[in-house]
């Protein structure tokens, strides 16, 4: 898995992780095929970086931040404001 900006992903490129929009929502799953509308709707999202697998950094993963429950009731609380 390697780490790129939005603006060097290409259509076909697969990510290696979850996705998540402001709400805290999967807005894409790990495994996707990223197609250029895709990239298109991430960039109009404010989506900077993606982790994507390729050949060279397939062994590489990385472990989330955040499990997806705490992640819930973050944003939850933030929303609340």
């Amino acid at each position: 898995m390697r780490k790129l900006h939005i603006s060097e992903a290409k259509s076909g490129d697969i990510l290696a992780v979850d996705i998540f929009g402001a709400n805290g929502a999967i807005l894409l799953s790990k495994g996707v095929k990223l197609t250029d509308p895709y990239i298109h709707a991430l960039r109009q999202k404010g989506i900077q970086y993606l982790y994507i697998d390729d050949r060279y950094t397939f062994d590489i993963t990385a472990w989330p931040m955040l499990n997806s429950a705490i992640r819930k009731q973050a944003v939850k609380k933030y929303m609340k404001r």
